[in-house]
């Protein structure tokens, strides 16, 4: 299919065309319509990015240049986060400030570096991503009503696997009852339906203080999980292409969504603090800001 033929999704603040669908935006339709419409067409965001975002991407860094390259991931990791010291950055209690997250940094990278590399799963076999490849953009170009649907993979192997390199805040659970739940990630899901690979899995980071560690979970992707996230997907896609911009709104736990939204001070007209906390995207040149995934 011609893709410069495929049907205009939006304009964005920054004039870019948008014409392919993603599940980053199709989870900002699911979250609120509101939020979508003000981020991705309106181009509002945060003044202060957060410290473990930029965190997150300063270990994906290292972790390409190591298995891609070869070079040292502790130097990698280093170099980026150095760049990041004096970035308007926010820091919270469980973080820590610049100083403790280039400690925790080094000693994730020094752990990946010791393993050469392979990480005990869960199925006590060493994993490892040698021969992937990083931030490969992957397209299903006859998705739905004539739009192509992209996946942007933290770490792919052709037709068998696709990883996310998370850095979370704690280990993900590996009581038996939540054995294979990884499976249920919806992202990781769009990625199968997108690549065609079975086997689905998070390499994670685990950024916490006391004992910091490499995490690797891999699962197998069944058919009907996959028909399950291709409709959640289109579902979401028909929401935006008929401007569906709905406030799904809530402020009593547990659907409190509302009180930890960046864009509250829109919803409730508060222009003071709008103006304290959020700013007007930079225009881009490239696509990547349109096709950005959720990471934390």
């Amino acid at each position: 299919m011609d893709e410069s033929k495929a049907p205009l999704l939006y304009t964005s603040w920054a004039s870019f065309e948008v014409t392919e669908f993603t599940y980053s935006q199709a989870n900002d339709m699911a979250k609120c319509g509101m939020y979508s419409k003000l981020s991705r067409i309106e181009g509002w965001t945060d003044i202060h990015e957060r410290a473990t975002m930029q965190f997150g991407n300063c270990i994906e860094a290292g972790v390409r240049n190591y298995y891609m390259n070869g070079i040292d991931p502790i130097q990698s990791f280093a170099d980026e986060w150095a760049r990041r010291k004096k970035w308007n950055l926010e820091y919270n209690k469980k973080s820590g400030d610049w100083s403790e997250m280039d400690g925790l940094g080094r000693n994730l990278m020094t752990q990946l570096l010791a393993s050469d590399g392979k990480i005990t799963g869960d199925d006590m076999q060493e994993h490892s991503l040698q021969g992937f490849t990083f931030n490969e953009k992957l397209t299903k170009p006859d998705w739905y009503k004539g739009t192509p649907l992209v996946y942007i993979a933290d770490a792919y192997k052709p037709g068998e696997i696709v990883i996310d390199i998370k850095c979370l805040g704690a280990k993900l659970s590996d009581e038996d009852k939540f054995k294979g739940f990884v499976a249920l990630d919806p992202q990781l899901r769009t990625g199968a339906l997108v690549s065609g690979a079975r086997r689905v899995g998070f390499m994670n980071f685990i950024r916490t203080k006391t004992n910091p560690r490499i995490q690797w979970k891999e699962v197998a992707v069944t058919e009907d999980l996959i028909v399950d996230i291709d409709l959640w997907l289109k579902d979401q896609y028909d929401k935006l292409m008929g401007r569906k911009f709905h406030r799904n709104a809530g402020i009593r736990f547990p659907s409190s969504q509302c009180t930890f939204c960046s864009m509250l001070p829109i919803c409730t007209n508060n222009e003071t603090l709008a103006k304290e906390t959020l700013r007007r995207k930079e225009a881009r040149d490239t696509e990547t800001e349109f096709l950005s995934l959720d990471d934390d």
